[in-house]
């Protein structure tokens, strides 16, 4: 494994030879438990991460396509082009805006054992950009349909600003989905994954 993303790291206590035949799932959070900084638990936590980041993508990826579809449905309702309707949209699946249900475990556990102080500062840069966008889509997928699910929100008179809010809503999701996309890639593609 390359030093790549990684600053001056003190000696490790315990001897390479051991630190380097460590493996498992368990490993990382008992070195970052023994408050020493080994370069394993480095590089350990980095491929911890990059294993989380490239799994959210997954998820996002998967949702993304479901939300475009959405907001694609509400532009017809309100534009009334094509066959897209209030009870359309609900015979067709809308499932509200999911939140993809990031993990984060690598990333807490690296923050808790101070691993960004090992890195580098682009890389810390480029993770926190990383999980900043995660966050904010997260509260872009409950925030926005709480905010639009008030009292007489599904009164008929109210139903053209309900969607007109739904679409605004919606294609702030999916820009903010494309824009952590591009995030990860720029994280793996810095990894070399």
């Amino acid at each position: 494994m390359g030093t790549a993303g990684l600053s001056h790291i003190p000696e490790c206590p315990v001897p390479r030879e051991i630190a380097n035949s460590l493996s498992g799932p368990a490993v990382p959070s008992i070195l970052l438990r023994s408050r020493t900084r080994c370069p394993y638990d480095a590089y350990s936590s980095l491929a911890y991460l990059d294993e989380e980041v490239a799994s959210n993508r997954e998820m996002v990826r998967d949702l993304l396509p479901y939300h475009q579809e959405l907001a694609q449905l509400f532009l017809e309702v309100l534009t009334e082009e094509g066959e897209a309707s209030l009870a359309g949209i609900q015979e067709s699946g809308f499932q509200g805006f999911r939140p993809p249900g990031f993990v984060r475990a690598a990333w807490e556990a690296a923050l808790a054992g101070g691993v960004p102080g090992l890195m580098d500062f682009e890389d810390v840069s480029l993770l926190g950009q990383v999980y900043s966008k995660q966050d904010r889509v997260d509260r872009l997928s409950v925030d926005g349909l709480q905010a639009m699910l008030g009292p007489g929100a599904f009164r008929p008179d109210n139903l053209e600003s309900l969607i007109t809010q739904a679409l605004g809503h919606t294609n702030d999701l999916v820009f903010a989905q494309q824009e952590l996309l591009d995030l990860y890639d720029a994280w793996l593609a810095h990894r070399g994954r």
